[in-house]
Formats: structure tokens, sequence, C-alpha cells
């Protein structure tokens, strides 16, 4: 009997040690911007300027085409103006990682990712309303 014991307690010692040893993933953050509103990392700012486009298909509608949003950023460093860049959201955006890239800084990556509300059929969005969502990736 306690050779048994001394087997089990010997043969779980090495089930232990052979875990999984697959890396994990980073998390991944998505952070809101209000129109308007800017997100701020290290030296670097991203700034919610406009919708310049909203065509994405409203829900509960069938469209020939999925349609797309355009919106527009403006990057700062150190608060100086760098560039403004336009983020096209298409329904396949997130879906294919596709996402546009903003600032790399360090071991950050930010990007952009969604734009809400969807559109609705006969409602209209007020520009104040919409909200862009982008990534911060290690």
């Amino acid at each position: 009997m306690k050779q048994f014991v001394y087997l089990v307690i010997f043969c779980s010692i090495f089930s232990v040690h052979g875990q999984d040893s697959t890396k994990a993933e980073p998390p991944i953050i998505v952070t809101k911007l209000l129109l308007g509103n800017q997100y701020e990392y290290n030296s670097h700012i991203v700034k919610f300027v406009d919708v310049l486009n909203d065509s994405r298909c409203p829900k509960n509608v069938t469209c020939v085409r999925a349609g797309e949003a355009k919106v527009l950023v403006a990057i700062y460093k150190d608060a100086q103006f760098i560039e403004e860049k336009i983020i096209e959201i298409t329904p396949t955006t997130y879906l294919t990682r596709n996402l546009s890239q903003l600032i790399i800084s360090g071991e950050k990556i930010i990007k952009g990712f969604n734009l809400t509300p969807y559109p609705e059929f006969g409602k209209e969005i007020k520009k104040a309303n919409y909200i862009l969502q982008i990534v911060v990736e290690d």
C-alpha cells in the first residue's frame, strides 16, 4: 500500500511539470472616445475630430453593399500636431484584423477599431452621439 501511495505522489510531481507552455496573448484594451475627446498615451494624443461619412447598411435592411464609415482623427506628439488620419471602418475591418494603425510607440500600437452606434433604418444619428473605439495593443 505504501508503494502505491509513493507511486501516486511520484506521478503527480511529473504531471504538474507537464502543463501546457503555450504563450498567452496579451489583453487587448478597447477605449471609447466621444466626438471631440482624446486618448493620451505617453507623449502621444489621438483626438476624435469628425465623422466624415457613415454609409453603413442600417440594421434590418437588405443592402447590395455593406457600406463604410470614415472617421477623421488628429495625432499629436508632445502637444504638437503631427497629422490627421482617416480611419475607414467596414464590417470586415475588425474581423480581418485590418485595423488602421494610428500610433506605434514603444511596445504599444494604437489602432482604430469601430464606430458606434450602428445605423438603424429611419433613425438619424447626431454627430455628438458617435463613439470611436480604439484598440491599444502590447
